[in-house]
C-alpha cells in the first residue's frame, strides 16, 4: 500500500466508507424522524 501504486486504492476505499457511513446516516436520520413523528 505504499508508493504511488497505492495511493489510487487507498483514496478509492477512503471514499467509499465515507459514502456507505454517509447513506447509513441519512437513513438513520429518517428512521429517528419517524420515530419522532409516531411519538409526538
Amino acid at each position: 500500500m505504499m508508493g504511488k501504486a497505492g495511493q489510487p486504492v487507498f483514496f478509492d476505499v477512503y471514499r467509499l466508507v465515507r459514502q456507505v457511513s454517509w447513506d447509513r446516516n441519512l437513513f438513520g436520520a429518517k428512521i429517528l424522524r419517524e420515530e419522532t413523528a409516531r411519538r409526538a
